[in-house]
């Protein structure tokens, strides 16, 4: 049976200066379901001021775009409840999630 168990694995605190063009970076983490574990997410605050999360990006070894992405909207609503648990078990820091 597949275990759907939605878990933050890691979780570091970034806290990067707030940019008016991008929003703020606030930390990176990874999750575990479903029988993988998807590394170096991001979870945001935008410029809007709504806090996102987002999966990893990056290039394959002939420089093309690959990246994960979080389609399901519950699947995405969960990880960020977990991802902004923990990032205010870390820092004691409310944000709008």
């Amino acid at each position: 049976m597949l275990d759907t168990t939605i878990k933050i694995t890691d979780l570091q605190v970034i806290d990067a200066p707030f940019s008016n063009r991008k929003g703020q970076l606030m930390a990176l983490f990874s999750v575990a379901t479903a029988g993988m574990e998807i590394k170096s997410c991001a979870l945001i605050e935008t410029t809007a001021g709504d806090v996102v999360v987002k999966g990893p990006n990056g290039k394959n070894h002939k420089g093309n775009a690959v990246s994960v992405q979080f389609i399901d909207p519950a699947l995405t609503a969960a990880v960020l409840k977990r991802a902004h648990d923990a990032y205010l078990a870390c820092t004691g820091r409310e944000v709008a999630a």
